[in-house]
């Protein structure tokens, strides 16, 4: 019964559409890459510097976060100000944010705004207003009091 069954598939034109189709796997194989390179530059196209509106979009992403560290620095600064006037200990903070604010290049900005944050943790804060909750909302606990865990344990 076994070999009657392989007898009967065995045959010429199932061992050649066996040998297409492995053909066809090996050749998808080998050649994959170039239908996928093919897609991916259609649907991604590389961007050209030649292109009049990419030039001016990446000049305007570099003015915005330029822009964006000279707003930090000028917080910072405001803030050691206010702190200076407080009567607070603020020496060398200025220096230390004016010197973050040097490093305003494409690609110091990220490490100019890190610096600027740390200066912004180093200045020294008042005491702040605290508030302070009413007697009569406060509910005493009554000393004997048992919570519903303690009743469950029984």
């Amino acid at each position: 019964m076994d070999l009657d069954f392989l007898l009967k598939w065995v045959t010429g034109r199932n061992l050649a559409a066996l040998g297409a189709l492995a053909a066809a796997v090996w050749l998808f194989d080998a050649f994959q890459e170039y239908p996928r390179a093919a897609y991916e530059r259609w649907r991604f196209p590389p961007q050209r510097p030649d292109a009049r509106q990419g030039a001016d979009i990446l000049k305007a992403l570099e003015e915005q976060e330029s822009l964006r560290l000279r707003v930090l620095h000028r917080k910072v600064s405001a803030d050691i100000a206010r702190a200076e006037a407080a009567g607070r200990r603020v020496a060398g903070l200025q220096r230390l944010a004016d010197a973050a604010l040097s490093l305003d290049a494409p690609g110091y900005r990220k490490t100019a705004m890190e610096k600027l944050n740390e200066v912004r943790l180093k200045i020294p804060r008042g005491e702040g207003a605290r508030a302070v909750s009413p007697e009569d909302e406060t509910e005493a606990i009554p000393p004997d009091a048992r919570g519903r865990a303690a009743r469950r344990r029984r």
